[in-house]
């Protein structure tokens, strides 16, 4: 047991040192992208925009609401916003999103909560 103590505080200790080594200024989406493009004629530009997407809420109630949402939350589209508002819910619940967004961008997404006595589990995606 004492050997592992020593191995955590050895890591513990060593750790910023390794990542002190490592260049935080590098460029390591640039170099991929370039190794692509060469590679297989991928545009530099091709991915730069899919995160964002995650940035557009599911429901629209808490846009209209100014995205002040979090203690009123208490449909599907909590996960957004409160996660652990899934233990407010009345009751097991399923949600199908769809939005036309600016652009012609198109946005689905689902939700599922179920409650178990006071224990609510939900998960959801875009």
């Amino acid at each position: 047991m004492r050997g592992y103590k020593v191995r955590f505080i050895l890591l513990i200790l060593l750790l910023p040192r390794a990542l002190g080594a490592i260049d935080m200024n590098s460029d390591v989406y640039g170099s991929v992208s370039d190794y692509l493009l060469q590679v297989y004629g991928i545009d530099n530009n091709a991915g730069l925009t899919a995160l964002p997407v995650l940035n557009v809420p599911m429901g629209g109630r808490s846009e209209g609401m100014g995205t002040a949402f979090s203690a009123v939350a208490d449909d599907a589209s909590f996960i957004e916003w409160n996660p652990a508002g899934s233990s407010m819910l009345d009751k097991t619940e399923l949600a199908f999103f769809h939005n036309n967004w600016i652009a012609d961008t198109k946005v689905e997404g689902a939700v599922y909560s179920i409650r178990f006595d006071n224990l609510g589990l939900s998960a959801g995606g875009k």
